[in-house]
C-alpha cells in the first residue's frame, strides 16, 4: 500500500506542506474501488443522481442551508465520482441522523433541489500538483484557502455555507474550517503523518532537511520510516532536522516522501456510510468541520482546550470527554469509531450543555441549538458570528 501510494504521489508532487486545524487520525480502509462500490449501483440508488455543475434552484429559497461541492483536481476528473454515486449524499445523511438523534429532532438544514441533496461538481483548471505549488501550513497558502479563492467568486450565496470535499492531494490533516467561515474543508484523498524533503539527501548522510514535520504529525523519535524505498530510522527531530541512526545508503532527490512505519491510512482510504444511516470516520469528519465552521467551539467556552491544541475543540475534561465531537488531544478522540445506527453511536453532543450546544442564557457562547442552519430554524436563531 505504501509503495503504491508513494508512487501516485511522487507524481503529482512539486510540493505539499498541508496544516489544517484538525488532528484527525484516519482509520484504514479500502481503495477508491471499493469506497465506489460501498453503496447500490446508481440506479438502485436513492442517494445516486446526475452531476450538475452549478447550484441548483433551492427547494427553500433564501433560507440558510449548508451545500455540498465536490472538487477535483484536472487529472483526476475522469477518476472520482463520488458525487454521482450517492456517496457524498448517503454521508451527510448519516450525519444529519446523529444530529437529530442527539439534539431530539433538528437537524442541519442541507440545500436541496427537488427534495435531493444539491452537490455541485467542481473541476479545477490545475492538477494536483500545479494547484499545490508553493504549499504551506496555515495561512493564504494553505491548500483550504486557495480553495475557497477558487470558488469564492462563483459560491457566492450569503446564506449559504459551502461544505466542500476535495478529492485531492493535501498532507497532515482529513478536515480544516476557519472558525467561524464558510468554506470548511473534508480532503478526501490526503496523507497524513508524512513529510517529505525539502532539498536532496546525499547517500552517506546522517541528517535530512524536510518539510514542516511538527505540524504534518511525525511521532515522537526515535521511529522507523521508509524515506522512497530505503528504511530509516529517525532518531531526533530538531526544527525542520532530522537526524538518522544509519548513514543513507543511496542519495535521494528533494520531496521524496518520508513515511512513519504504522502511520494512520490516508483520507482517501476512509469509509464511508454505505446506506446513509450507518457511521463512520468520513462522516464524522464533515459534520465536526461544519461545526468549525458555524463558529464551534468558542474560545471562553468552560473545556475549551489549552495550546497546543488547535483552537475551537475541546479538551478530554468536557462532560463528553474523549468521545465528544468536538474533542481535539493528544489521547485520541473516538467520534470516528463506526456504529450501525445513530443510537449506537459513541460520538456526543455536549451533553453537559454548556460548551456549544444548549448552553446557558446569556453566556454569549456560539450556541448550535440556536444556528439559522437548523432545520426547523430555532427561535431566535442568529447567523455565525460574522455572517
Amino acid at each position: 500500500m505504501l509503495a503504491s501510494c508513494r508512487r501516485v504521489v511522487l507524481a503529482v508532487f512539486v510540493l505539499w506542506s498541508c496544516g489544517g486545524d484538525d488532528g484527525h487520525f484516519p482509520p484504514v480502509g479500502g481503495t477508491d474501488a471499493a469506497r465506489v462500490a460501498d453503496g447500490p449501483p446508481p440506479d438502485a440508488d436513492p442517494f445516486a443522481h446526475p452531476r450538475t455543475s452549478v447550484d441548483q434552484p433551492d427547494d427553500e429559497p433564501g433560507a440558510y442551508q449548508v451545500h455540498l461541492v465536490y472538487v477535483v483536481p484536472a487529472d483526476r476528473a475522469g477518476v472520482a465520482r463520488l458525487d454521482e454515486d450517492g456517496t457524498l449524499r448517503r454521508a451527510v445523511a448519516a450525519a444529519d441522523g446523529w444530529l437529530a438523534d442527539r439534539t431530539g429532532g433538528p437537524r442541519l438544514r442541507f440545500d436541496r433541489a427537488g427534495g435531493v441533496v444539491d452537490v455541485t461538481h467542481v473541476v479545477l483548471a490545475e492538477d494536483e500538483a500545479t494547484f499545490a505549488a508553493g504549499v504551506g501550513v496555515g495561512g493564504p497558502r494553505s491548500i483550504r484557502a486557495r480553495l475557497e479563492a477558487t470558488l469564492a467568486s462563483t459560491l457566492a450565496d450569503p446564506t449559504k455555507l459551502y461544505l466542500v470535499y476535495y478529492d485531492g492531494l493535501a498532507l497532515g490533516t482529513c478536515g480544516e474550517s476557519p472558525r467561524p467561515g464558510r468554506f470548511p474543508v473534508q480532503y478526501v484523498g490526503g496523507m497524513w503523518s508524512t513529510t517529505m524533503l525539502a532539498s536532496p539527501a546525499a547517500a552517506g548522510a546522517t541528517t535530512a532537511t524536510v518539510l514542516d514535520p511538527v505540524a504534518l504529525g511525525l511521532p515522537p523519535p526515535p521511529f522507523t520510516a521508509r524515506l522512497g524505498a530505503e528504511v530509516v530510522t529517525v532518531t531526533t527531530v530538531a526544527g525542520t532536522s532530522v537526524t538518522l541512526a544509519a548513514p543513507l545508503a543511496a542519495a535521494h532527490p528533494a520531496l521524496e516522501l518520508l513515511a512513519p512505519d504504522g502511520r494512520p491510512g490516508d483520507c482517501r482510504a476512509n469509509p464511508w456510510s454505505a446506506d446513509g444511516v450507518a457511521w463512520t470516520y468520513a462522516v464524522f469528519v464533515g459534520l465536526h468541520e461544519v461545526m468549525h465552521a458555524l463558529g464551534i467551539v468558542a474560545d471562553a467556552a468552560p473545556d475549551h482546550a489549552p495550546p497546543p491544541t488547535a483552537a475551537g475543540h475541546l479538551a478530554a475534561t468536557s462532560p463528553g470527554g474523549l468521545d465528544d465531537l468536538m474533542y481535539q488531544g493528544p489521547a485520541g478522540g473516538r467520534c470516528g469509531d463506526p456504529a450501525p445506527t445513530p443510537a449506537q453511536v459513541r460520538c456526543q453532543l455536549d451533553p453537559g450543555r454548556r460548551n456549544y450546544h444548549g448552553t446557558p442564557a446569556g453566556s454569549g457562547l456560539v450556541d448550535l441549538a440556536r444556528s439559522v442552519f437548523l432545520d426547523p430554524t430555532p427561535v431566535g436563531a442568529v447567523p455565525p458570528p460574522g455572517w
